[in-house]
């Protein structure tokens, strides 16, 4: 039974050290990474005007309300 066990936990443990691999495939070139975190910082420095309008509460109120919400 211990045996059983040990080779389970042996299985399993080397399942989970294979999935901590990481993305090594042939599609994730080093181009391919690099156009991934320029889009992504891209995205991420268009939202930031947003964003501040946000914390700034400077942004227009929703307009899901069911009661008229006075602009100024």
């Amino acid at each position: 039974m211990k045996r059983i066990v040990a080779i389970a936990f042996t299985i399993t443990t080397v399942a989970a050290l294979s999935s901590m691999g990481g993305c090594a495939t042939l599609a994730d070139t080093p181009g391919a990474n690099a156009n991934r975190v320029g889009l992504t910082m891209d995205t991420n420095l268009r939202e930031i005007p947003s964003n501040a309008e946000s914390v700034l509460l400077l942004d227009r109120p929703s307009t899901l309300s069911a009661v008229p919400v006075p602009l100024h």
